[in-house]
């Protein structure tokens, strides 16, 4: 049954809520709608004990538009509850969600989540049943615990020899005897068990000696398990880094015979240039051989031609001379 004080505040915030939303009823319809804030994902999540108004406060200054408003029932402590959840790579969905499983003595009521915004979350700490009302004892506060499976799944699943996507087998054959060990602790209150299978983990809340049985579980299953399990995915990883240099090395020769193929071709291009500029040195030098040859041959009729116009012209000039016994000079007289 609720109270005066926890209606009272869920009906504030209501009325605050929807003057709030007619106020900004008009420009809000001129923007496009905002991201859906559950969708957003975190950082690792680790919190470690702590009471869950400091884990609200967390995640609301990670998401401003994530509001909350806590309240607890009479009797119930300030402290109580403590979580201590780790995650990583998770949404704000799926922690809210993981939250709300692990405690079942939360009640969520969200506000507004009809006038097309993102709700208020009014959060109401219960008692445990039979627990914590007027008169009754205190509550004590049950421990929250988050227990990675993952490793333990994965050498079961290695030891049984299953194929890959076969590992919620392992899974539940742990949770079944989680469950069945469980059962035989006397207690009156029922613990709550929860497997988030996207990142393999077990949320657990029980007292004390429920909480010692399942570390107990935990340890008890195949402890040679997990050292073949580390031993395979060693020889796993010790493969597929082998593969990866081999890749790495035929990347890298078929790089240097791509680089050896083109300076090959480009050195058969420069040979086939200067062979080819040899031939025409060669055509050349044979022409210029010719021309030479043929201006040799005019130079030497040039000469001849030069010899006989000389030996002509001297004939010629012995020719034209007198001739000193056609034409005798008289001698001259003698004197007295």
């Amino acid at each position: 049954m609720l109270t005066p004080r926890y209606l009272t505040v869920v009906m504030s915030l209501a009325l605050l809520y929807g003057v709030a939303r007619g106020a900004g009823e008009a420009p809000a319809a001129a923007t496009s709608a905002p991201a859906d804030p559950m969708s957003r994902v975190l950082p690792d999540i680790d919190f470690s004990g702590v009471g869950l108004d400091d884990a609200l406060d967390y995640l609301r200054d990670l998401v401003p538009e994530f509001k909350t408003v806590l309240v607890r029932d009479k009797g119930v402590p300030d402290d109580y509850p403590t979580v201590k959840i780790k995650l990583k790579k998770v949404t704000l969905g799926q922690v809210w969600s993981v939250l709300q499983t692990a405690m079942p003595d939360l009640e969520v009521q969200p506000v507004g989540e009809n006038d097309g915004s993102w709700p208020i979350y009014v959060i109401r700490v219960k008692a445990p049943s039979g627990e914590g009302g007027p008169g009754g004892p205190a509550v004590a506060p049950l421990a929250v615990r988050v227990y990675p499976l993952g490793p333990l799944v994965d050498a079961m699943t290695a030891k049984a020899g299953k194929k890959p996507g076969h590992e919620n087998e392992p899974l539940n054959d742990i949770l079944s005897l989680i469950k069945a060990t469980l059962a035989q602790v006397p207690d009156r209150s029922e613990p709550v068990l929860q497997v988030h299978e996207e990142t393999r983990t077990l949320i657990f809340k029980g007292n004390s000696e429920q909480k010692a049985a399942l570390e107990q579980v935990l340890s008890a299953l195949p402890p040679d398990a997990a050292p073949e399990a580390s031993e395979l995915i060693e020889s796993k990883q010790h493969v597929e880094k082998l593969q990866e240099q081999i890749n790495q090395q035929q990347e890298q020769s078929a790089r240097q015979v791509q680089q050896l193929e083109s300076e090959l071709a480009e050195m058969r291009s420069r040979l086939a240039e200067a062979e080819k500029n040899a031939l025409e040195q060669t055509a050349n030098a044979e022409k210029l051989k010719v021309r030479l040859e043929q201006q040799m041959e005019q130079a030497a009729r040039i000469k001849e031609q030069a010899e006989e116009d000389l030996v002509r012209f001297k004939r010629d000039e012995q020719l034209s001379r007198p001739k000193h016994d056609e034409h005798p000079e008289l001698p001259a007289p003698a004197k007295p």
